[in-house]
């Protein structure tokens, strides 16, 4: 009888490998289905193609141990994919006689699609996988049918069957801690986070994101947390980030978790400083500071944006004034502030442009560069996207969606923005290097590089930030007609704050 299960994870792509070393990452997701199947009689094997330096012969011979009865590749994005069907093909050339199945945000959303273009995928857990999986192993294990196994779509008799979705996990406490298969590099860089995940799902509902599609949150007990934690840090573990969609969940329940969880660490003597995610409406005066105490070191907030317009448009049930208020708050609060924003979408005036500028101006010192010109990604099925295919405002680009601006002078300041982009894409290449060599030096506990490093990497930030701040200005007041020179050159205060900055950079790579 076949015993076991391989589980894959492919190797980040380069824009996200870049930002981030492979060595440090950890697929919860897969550590969740190992720790899961393995008290129930069912070995999991893990391969992480981050960490463990894989040639295609070397995975091929892995995933040809006739004891494997299903293989699972875990899939978040079209690379993935893409990744997922490219090891599957190799598999069956050679003979692997394993059920091929694919997991995973991307491969839940595309289910019909995969398993429509390849023929070597086998199966589409869909959703929460760790029932599911465990029983689509012992339907394998039976030769029993597959048609009443809920959350999978397979294909029978090159017919794709898509069975009922699998109710969500409602007590998040029956699933043990995940199996911590990179424990060993996680320990070896004590100031770089080990990522935790305390709840599932978000009712938060902005327009723009498709975890409102499950808009169950379900939440781990403050004592399930409380323990993980203990168990982490006994291990010489002291960062961590807690990777839920909405950590508060947008209700007084969530609230009063999150209050318990910050009580027990400062009640306790776990000396930890941990990062969480939530909404704008969804923190007061009594959590900031609870959350400043019990040692949260970073706060991830989605503002959006200034404007109103937008705001409503994303769905933050908030207010323009609420927004900055917040803000300063939290940096008051001496907790780092993470701001993401959506500057660009189909509807956005000159106007509210200006707007943003001189807003993000007042809080350049805590908005990284990469926000000040981002645009809206279409997510598809999300409220927005399907909006945005009413009123024929998509554009699709191979997997991706982009979309028209009803604008057309802002469409323009986007044109601008776009081709400034390639101009200074030598200089965040190498702002990326220095960000891995950061969490390399981490690892590597050179204290001394790594204060100095730091204190390099903080006046780059905010010198990008102000440097794609006065690009948005110029572009707009260039279309306003008072930079007419901008479209033929660009301006010679840009070239050389752009010389200026790689000029740092390029001392310390």
């Amino acid at each position: 009888m076949n015993s076991k299960i391989l589980l894959i994870s492919p190797k980040l792509n380069h824009e996200i490998s870049i930002r981030v070393p492979a060595i440090l990452q950890e697929n919860l997701g897969i550590g969740y289905l190992a720790s899961f199947l393995e008290p129930r009689g069912i070995t999991a094997d893990i391969v992480d193609l981050n960490q463990q330096n894989l040639g295609p012969e070397q995975l091929i011979s892995i995933a040809s141990n006739p004891e494997y009865l299903i293989i699972g590749v875990s899939v978040h994005s079209p690379y993935d994919l893409e990744e997922a069907i490219n090891f599957a093909t190799k598999f069956k050339k050679v003979g692997v006689k394993a059920h091929i199945t694919l997991g995973g945000h991307y491969a839940t959303r595309k289910d019909i699609e995969a398993l429509s273009s390849s023929n070597v995928i086998d199966s589409i857990v869909r959703g929460e996988g760790e029932i599911t999986l465990q029983e689509l192993y012992s339907r394998l294990n039976e030769s029993a049918s597959l048609k009443d196994i809920d959350g999978i779509s397979f294909k029978s008799n090159r017919e794709i069957i898509k069975n009922k979705n699998r109710f969500p996990i409602t007590d998040l406490d029956i699933l043990p801690f995940p199996k911590r298969y990179n424990l060993d590099n996680l320990l070896g860089a004590k100031q770089r986070p080990v990522h935790m995940l305390t709840s599932r799902g978000c009712p938060g509902g902005c327009s723009f994101c498709v975890a409102p599609l499950n808009k169950s949150w379900r939440t781990r007990s403050a004592d399930n947390v409380l323990e993980e934690i203990k168990e982490l840090y006994s291990n010489g573990l002291r960062t961590f980030v807690f990777d839920d969609d909405n950590y508060l969940g947008h209700s007084i329940k969530g609230k009063e978790r999150a209050l318990k969880i910050a009580e027990g660490l400062i009640n306790s003597d776990l000396r930890i400083n941990y990062q969480v995610s939530l909404r704008v409406d969804d923190l007061d005066d009594i959590l900031l500071k609870k959350f400043a105490d019990s040692g949260v070191s970073r706060m991830r907030v989605g503002i959006e944006s200034f404007n109103q317009r937008q705001l409503d448009s994303y769905n933050k049930r908030t207010n323009s004034e609420q927004v900055i208020e917040i803000m300063q708050k939290i940096i008051d609060s001496g907790i780092e502030p993470h701001f993401s924003f959506i500057t660009f979408d189909p509807y956005v005036s000159l106007n509210e442009l200006e707007k943003t500028v001189h807003s993000m101006r007042r809080f350049a010192n805590n908005i990284h560069f990469r926000y000040v010109t981002a645009p809206l990604d279409p997510i598809e099925e999300s409220v927005i996207w399907k909006h945005l295919k009413q009123e024929n405002l998509l554009i699709k680009n191979g997997d991706k969606y982009s979309f028209k601006f009803i604008d057309s002078d802002s469409g323009v300041v986007w044109d601008y923005i776009r081709s400034f982009k390639e101009y200074m894409i030598d200089v965040e290449n190498e702002y990326h290097k220095l960000d891995q060599k950061i969490a390399l030096f981490e690892y590597n506990k050179d204290t001394d590089e790594l204060l100095k490093l730091k204190k390099v990497k903080k006046e780059v930030d905010l010198r990008m930030t102000m440097g794609w701040l006065d690009i948005l200005q110029y572009s707009i007041e260039s279309v306003k007609g008072t930079r007419s020179y901008w479209l033929t050159s660009i301006p010679d205060e840009i070239k050389q704050k752009h010389d200026e900055l790689a000029g740092l950079i390029a001392q310390n790579n």
